[in-house]
């Protein structure tokens, strides 16, 4: 195509202005490897010369990285990294081969990758390396750092990476949690990639797999080689509770096959096959279905007598390491229409995808077939991965179950009724014997403290050391009174100063973490009024979170509040985001004086919030998301049985954080960042009274991620330049996009995207984003009445939505 010059408008014919041509070329490639195996080059022209013996694929989930990129590790035979370049959704075999160097005279045996690209590896004499500088822009990284075994006697076997999680198995079949890994962080802190020490869990296994939620799967060391997933895995407790076996229901198959050509062997019902050497079986492969882990062909049209079926499917899931020929099933009274091949079965080191075990024919329950003896079924799981497998470890589905059989048999043994009747005895005789007897003690206490600062009030407010204590005291029928107190011993003060609240009094308590100090603020109805909570300064998040979450809790118990919410509840939000909720109808006394009311916080995130008397709750995130209240209560901070066993669910939100680069004009030089003494400084916040580089400028939290750089924001109010300039007459004043003769202060304002994951009582609706939502007024409050919900979307649609309750809060927009 013809054209003046570049770039202009482009056409076909060429005539006597056509100065410039372009020509556009085209190549299609087709991936022809679906459901078979594509040869991928090796490291030397000769395979056999340095075979690899591991390989891990993870980086899907890189901060910043493109969606479809992929990163693949190997390990050589020789002890040799090596990373595969240029792998992804759409080119699955990469490019070539890059070797990455480990610190000299060390071997690496087993190395494992996890979603953002974290990288752990693990050498022959048992300890661990982790790979540092993995980004969008060098995902291959840029050096090692050492990491420890857990003791001299436990020497590192095999790692797992997750999300934000590192699970491991020494050479003596010990199971251990690496604390303190966040993995989207990880090239901020060394300690992020790292973690922070070893804990050792219970239970002997010989292999561990890091699933997509950082739920945890693992083979025992036993001889049987039990299937186990690591249940209570949550966001805020990713090491879990226990180990939970799974049974596995075993195929059973009895068949008998006959063709027309030559003598074959003949299955009978109950007929052991556990070692049939596929090899000597002649015929043609049989067509499996999707959950099947062989790649299919057609089966030929030929006579078979005896009643087989010529169109039935055989399901097999079979896995193996070892190099033998063997298929592990059992006969059961079905027809066998096909065989797995005329050719020798090598290793099989696929898993089939487990949610393929429900709906498959073919798998029986384990009440159905019951178990086997191991002489019968020689049947063990040898391999494990759940890289791939997205399960909740709260709500496991129905076939983690395991039978009943074993545990019938565990019940009717001797051994286990003769200890029943002995703790029978003993409670008898221990126990009851002094029920009568009035108790010595009927109160107990326990205190809990913490060294913080305090921000004392005067002239000029300073922060000094101090001690927070909170003593409970318990009687027999449950909690009877709480106390916080500060103790204060500054080096201006002369004598120790006391601050003594009852958590009856206490009406709130939040979070004022700013980018300098981790503030938890405690109000009182006086201290409302006065507008001066106690402001504690903590040393971590986690410590203010922890007494964030104390003091809550300590405050709904000392008004017996617990539960949801009643419908007539009032919500608000703060600047942070965070939820509360005041309750008159729920364990608080009656007023109506705003400073005596009580604040209950829930989790979540959330920028706007509206309910209405029905007790219908909805909210719209930082990016516009949609939720709706669940009805439970707890999530965020809340840990454990401070949560409700419903309604919590994932939550995740996006904000944008601002910095603003200011200049000044100078006749010699022009815009520069020389300032006056009274000027703001070169880089601040809006009003200019505070520093934020990009450097020291914080999350909010350590449940924030960055997502994107610092760029410039072309879309500030009042209208920018082309390089995103506002300018004015002078610190502050009313900006504008254009340069006049008599503006001398210019400011640019830089964005950059963070992203949130915590937990709370919402649930997602749709993926409409909306601005505002308003409900109606005028309700009766029947639960079972329709509310009408108006919305506007980010696009300036003007929405409403009918036929929402309480218990039906999903309905689509019209």
């Amino acid at each position: 195509m013809y054209a003046v010059d570049f770039p202009a408008k482009y056409v076909r014919e060429k005539n006597w202005l056509s100065y410039v041509r372009r020509r556009k070329w085209i190549r299609l490639r087709r991936y022809v490897t679906t459901n078979n195996w594509a040869d991928v080059p090796g490291i030397h022209d000769d395979p056999v010369k340095e075979p690899f013996i591991d390989v891990a694929i993870g980086g899907h989930d890189l901060i910043g990285g493109s969606c479809d990129s992929l990163a693949v590790w190997t390990v050589t035979v020789l002890g040799r990294v090596m990373f595969r370049r240029g792998v992804s959704t759409s080119l699955p075999e990469g490019v070539d081969w890059f070797h990455v160097t480990i610190p000299h005279g060390w071997e690496v045996n087993q190395l494992s990758v996890g979603p953002t690209g974290l990288v752990w590896a693990v050498t022959w004499n048992g300890w661990a390396l982790v790979r540092m500088g993995v980004d969008r822009n060098a995902l291959e990284g840029t050096h090692w750092v050492m990491v420890e075994p857990p003791s001299g006697d436990s020497k590192l076997l095999q790692v797992s990476v997750g999300t934000n999680a590192v699970w491991a198995v020494t050479r003596n079949n010990r199971v251990w949690f690496r604390k303190g890994v966040i993995s989207a962080k990880a090239t901020v802190l060394v300690e992020n990639a790292k973690g922070t020490g070893w804990i050792e869990m219970v239970g002997d296994m010989c292999l561990v797999s890091v699933g997509l939620n950082d739920q945890v799967w693992s083979l025992g060391a036993d001889e049987r080689k039990t299937l186990y997933i690591r249940t209570g895995v949550v966001g805020y407790d990713l090491s879990g509770k226990t180990w939970k076996p799974i049974i596995l229901p075993r195929l059973n198959i009895a068949a008998s096959y006959c063709s027309s050509e030559g003598s074959v062997p003949r299955f009978e019902d109950g007929m052991n096959i556990a070692k049939l050497n596929i090899s000597d079986v002649p015929g043609p492969v049989s067509s499996f279905n999707e959950s099947s882990i062989v790649s299919s062909t057609e089966i030929s049209n030929k006579d078979i007598s005896d009643g087989c079926e010529t169109e039935s499917e055989l399901e097999a899931s079979v896995e193996s390491q070892s190099s033998s020929t063997t298929l592990d099933v059992v006969c059961r009274n079905s027809p066998l229409t096909s065989l797995l091949g005329t050719q020798k079965l090598s290793t099989i080191s696929h898993v089939s995808s487990l949610s393929s075990l429900q709906n498959s024919s073919n798998w029986v329950s384990a009440e159905d077939t019951g178990y086997f003896d191991d002489t019968y079924l020689d049947f063990a799981w040898s391999w494990i991965s759940g890289s791939g497998c997205l399960v909740d470890g709260q709500n496991l589905p129905n076939w983690f179950t395991p039978g009943l059989l074993g545990h019938q048999a565990v019940v009717n043994e001797p051994w286990r009724k003769d200890i029943l009747v002995l703790l029978a005895a003993r409670h008898i005789r221990e126990i009851e014997t002094f029920l009568s007897y009035e108790q010595a003690i009927d109160k107990s206490s326990w205190v809990i403290t913490v060294k913080a600062q305090v921000l004392l009030e005067g002239r000029q407010p300073i922060w000094e050391d101090c001690k927070l204590e909170l003593e409970k005291t318990r009687a027999e029928e449950g909690f009877e009174s709480a106390t916080l107190r500060c103790f204060v011993q500054g080096n201006r003060l002369s004598t120790c100063e006391k601050f003594i609240f009852t958590m009856s009094s206490i009406t709130c308590t939040v979070c004022l973490s700013d980018y300098q100090k981790l503030v938890l603020a405690v109000y009182t109805a006086r201290r409302t009024m006065e507008k001066w909570p106690l402001r504690v300064s903590f040393s971590s998040d986690s410590e203010l979170e922890d007494w964030l979450t104390l003091l809550s809790n300590t405050c709904c118990e000392s008004r017996s509040i617990r539960g949801s919410p009643s419908p007539k509840a009032i919500w608000s939000l703060t600047s942070r985001g965070d939820i509360f909720t005041h309750d008159p109808l729920n364990g608080s006394e009656l007023t109506d004086k705003l400073n005596e009311f009580f604040w209950r916080q829930l989790g979540g995130h959330l920028q706007v919030i509206e309910s209405c008397v029905a007790g219908i709750v909805w909210g719209l995130g930082y990016n516009r998301t949609p939720w709706v209240y669940t009805g439970g209560w707890g999530g965020g901070f809340f840990k454990g049985m401070d949560n409700s066993s419903f309604g919590i669910n994932p939550m995740h939100d996006e904000r944008l954080m601002f910095i603003y680069e200011n200049q000044r004009w100078n006749p010699l030089t022009g815009f520069s960042n020389r300032r006056l003494l009274t000027d703001r400084c070169m880089w601040s916040d809006k009003s200019g009274r505070r520093e934020c580089t990009k450097e020291n400028t914080k999350l909010p939290s350590i449940h924030w991620l960055w997502t994107t750089d610092w760029l410039v924001d072309f879309h500030t109010p009042g209208g920018v330049d082309r390089d995103g300039w506002q300018y004015a007459k002078d610190f502050p004043m009313v900006y504008h996009g254009t340069k006049g003769l008599t503006d001398y202060v210019r400011r640019r304002r830089w964005y950059r995207k963070c992203k949130l994951s915590t937990f709370g009582p919402w649930e997602e609706l749709d993926s409409v984003r909306l601005v505002d939502i308003s409900m109606q007024v005028d309700h009766s409050g029947c639960p079972m009445t329709p509310v009408r919900l108006w919305a506007i979307s980010v696009k300036g649609e003007v929405l409403c939505r009918i036929g929402v309750t309480h218990s039906c809060p999903k309905v689509c927009f019209l």
